[in-house]
């Protein structure tokens, strides 16, 4: 066997052997990817609020008591995540009080994401 046959034998050994490797990471990456897709379609779904606004609107400073966070924290965040048409958001502003109304129940939801993201 000359040298080329033995580095195209060594090549072939080294594919067959990683093959299974190869195969066994993209299955894995594959159900990985379908987990978060899934959890991804099943967050849009939870925050989808069409038309009607929340039924559950709160003051900042109750949001304030629930979360621990300071006044001006929870006026950043919610200046950063208003409400929208396509679901995301946990705040509204109140143009009549010159204040956020805060949806309870997508704030809190938000609050348990942050926390569990930061540990």
């Amino acid at each position: 066997m000359n040298t080329l046959d033995q580095i195209a034998t060594d090549l072939e050994r080294l594919h067959q052997r990683h093959a299974a490797e190869f195969a066994a990471l993209a299955e894995r990456h594959a159900a990985e990817h379908a987990a978060v897709a899934a959890r991804l379609r099943a967050a849009l779904q939870n925050d989808a609020i069409g038309t009607d606004p929340p039924s559950d609107l709160i003051t900042p400073g109750v949001a304030v008591q629930m979360s621990g966070l300071s006044r001006a924290t929870v006026h950043r965040l919610c200046t950063e995540n208003q409400l929208n048409p396509f679901g995301g958001g946990f705040a509204v502003w109140d143009a009549a009080r010159n204040r956020y109304q805060i949806s309870r129940s997508r704030f809190q939801r938000f609050i348990e994401l942050r926390t569990a993201n930061e540990t």
